[in-house]
């Protein structure tokens, strides 16, 4: 429960005859509020209270942890000093100077701080001022009690009371002439103090504000008497130096020195900003060490985990050791600022970049790697790597990656066929119904497009077009794979044609072996396909075996065509005409096989005009062609 505290002193005696002859006693009234204003719930609670020289002091020059401090309708009456480990010297509260008090309830932070006024160091001075005169009276002719015969004087020629007994010789309780019935009364006004009102605290204080300038003098009497004190010097004392060492060694010298063995202090230490050097801390089992409030504050070892942990009044808590080493950004959320092992931003910058897998961080957020020209990837291949769940469909690419020289843009990749990773280059398709055998074919034999950047209608990635994308040209491979479409059926090939940079650039090259024989190839055209019955691989050259002077850019043998037994055995794309300028050009020509009767079991020869030349009344499987075309 968090609470207020107005304090009241309802003043200052000395300690009783029995006590230290440097002890005092201070009885203090408050009154506790809740943060609303009302009185707090009756019942005991802790109180720490603390006596400060300053009033904003770290250190108190006093201490007392009072227990079971009774509470009715909010109001407190405690006696500071009596407790036997914090006794109230007499010095503190005759010093003259400022002193303010503090209290703590329960776990609560310490209230606001109440200045102790000059009403416990004026009375104190009072009674001081009070001794000095009766130290100074002097009796001369005095009779004394010696002098005086058993029954000579009774109580009718002399009134008198004995000191603090009923009978002659009696133990003096009282000291001779104390007003009993005075000392009554202020118990009686202590025990008032429970029901007083605020206004009366109020009142308390004011007095203790006026009471700031009340006899001055004699305080300063009180400290002329202290530093003649000081200044007695003794007669035949025992010095340090006439104790044995075993005894030498349980003083220490104000002047420094070493102390052996464990040394216990009450009411703290205050080492004035000294350092402290070669001091271990305690050693303790938290599992069972005690931690309550008399604890609260305590730092100690762990025995077993070898971890420091302090104590929070109720419990061990584990004090954590961090570094100010700033985060790896993949090891922080994207978007989120970096920060030290301790959580703060100190030397620290930018943003955490960890994201789910096949995810990417980009602008702060995750998102799909290759789902936007912000997070595009490098190849079909590259975005699989990373995001192996990927499914086939169309992407962002940026092959260059940083460097702007490539605007990133979108691709068509093929994740599931032979290991998925491919990235559509381009399209050569019957179905938009250019003619065979005639000139300007869109991917004749001498069309700068297999060789150049252009690109061709690049808006979409289905066959009804022929099409060219920008991958053609800018994306690297070592892998290549055809994708054979006829009358709704389809096959592919695969070849290992090494590292090139771009196919393009692959294209400029003479006539070459790309491959000797094929990676992988499947599918459910018929038999006689020629892609899937095709072994090699060969660019730019000539794919007539002698007969006529054909070229292709790309063809293919067929492995049912030993050499002799059929002419023109293969499929090529690209094909350029046997006789003159535009004659017998096509596209592509997927056949393997020729023009004899003998060669017709393995004919694949396909209508659609620029798909073949003469001979297209001979065929299987006619229909619309395409071949896709891809690199990995």
């Amino acid at each position: 429960m968090r609470t207020h505290a107005r304090l009241a002193l309802a003043g200052l005696m000395l300690a009783s005859l029995c006590a230290p002859a440097d002890a005092a006693v201070l009885p203090v009234q408050g009154a506790l509020r809740t943060v609303a204003g009302g009185p707090v719930s009756d019942g005991t609670y802790i109180l720490f209270v603390k006596i400060y020289d300053v009033e904003d002091a770290q250190v108190p020059v006093w201490s007392d942890s009072l227990t079971k401090v009774g509470v009715s309708s909010g109001f407190f009456a405690v006696v500071l000093g009596t407790s036997a480990g914090a006794p109230l010297a007499d010095t503190l509260l005759a010093s003259g100077k400022p002193l303010w008090i503090g209290i703590a309830v329960n776990s609560d932070p310490e209230l606001p701080r109440v200045k102790l006024s000059a009403v416990a160091s004026a009375y104190f001075a009072h009674v001081a001022a009070i001794a000095n005169a009766a130290l100074a009276m002097q009796c001369t002719g005095c009779i004394t009690n010696a002098m005086i015969e058993d029954g000579t004087i009774g109580s009718q020629k002399v009134s008198f009371t004995y000191a603090g007994s009923d009978a002659k010789g009696g133990t003096a309780t009282w000291a001779l002439g104390a007003d009993i019935a005075k000392m009554a009364d202020a118990a009686k006004m202590a025990d008032g103090a429970k029901t007083a009102d605020t206004a009366a605290l109020a009142d308390v204080a004011k007095l203790a504000d006026k009471a700031t300038a009340a006899d001055a003098s004699a305080l300063a009497d009180l400290a002329t008497k202290a530093t003649e004190a000081a200044s007695l010097q003794c007669s035949g004392c025992v010095s340090l130096s006439m104790l044995g060492s075993d005894v030498q060694d349980g003083f220490l010298s104000t002047q420094g020195g070493t102390v052996t063995g464990a040394t216990v202090l009450s009411g703290g230490v205050d080492l004035k900003g000294s350092t402290l050097a070669g001091a271990n801390l305690a050693v303790v089992d938290v599992k069972t060490a005690a931690c309550t409030a008399k604890e609260l504050g305590r730092v100690a070892l762990d025995t077993t985990s070898k971890k420091l942990h302090f104590c929070d009044g109720s419990g061990w808590q584990r004090l954590l050791v961090c570094g100010e080493v700033c985060q790896s950004p993949d090891l922080v959320d994207c978007g989120k600022a970096l920060t030290n092992a301790c959580g703060e931003a100190i030397g620290c910058s930018g943003t955490g970049t960890k994201c789910a897998a096949g995810t990417s961080c980009s602008n702060g957020a995750c998102v799909s790697y290759g789902g936007t020209a912000d997070n595009a990837g490098l190849s079909c291949k590259d975005i699989l790597s990373k995001n192996p769940l990927a499914k086939t469909g169309t992407f962002w690419l940026d092959p260059d990656g940083a460097s702007a020289t490539i605007t990133p843009y979108q691709a068509r990749c093929e994740m599931d066929t032979d290991g998925g990773g491919w990235t559509m280059i381009s399209i050569i398709s019957s179905a938009d119904g250019i003619a065979a055998m005639d000139c300007n074919l869109n991917w004749d034999y001498g069309d700068a497009r297999w060789t150049d950047g252009s690109v061709l209608n690049d808006t979409a990635f289905d066959g009804a077009k022929d099409r060219k994308f920008k991958s053609y040209s800018t994306v690297g491979f070592g892998d290549f794979m055809m994708v054979e479409t006829v009358a709704g059926k389809g096959g592919y090939k695969v070849w290992s044609v090494g590292a090139q940079t771009s196919f393009a650039t692959m294209m400029q090259g003479p006539c070459k072996t790309l491959a000797s024989s094929s990676k992988s190839s499947g599918g459910t055209i018929s038999p006689d396909n020629a892609i899937v019955y095709s072994n090699n691989l060969l660019m730019n050259c000539n794919s007539d075996y002698g007969n006529n002077d054909d070229k292709s850019r790309l063809h293919g043998n067929s492995p049912n065509n030993p050499q002799g037994n059929c002419i023109n055995g293969g499929w090529g794309l690209g094909v350029d005409g046997d006789v003159g300028a535009c004659s017998w050009e096509s596209e592509a020509r997927p056949q393997t096989g020729g023009w004899t009767t003998q060669c017709y079991p393995f004919t694949g020869f396909y209508t659609g005009g620029e798909m073949c030349g003469a001979g297209c009344a001979q065929h299987h499987d006619s229909g619309t062609f395409v071949g896709a075309l891809y690199v990995r």
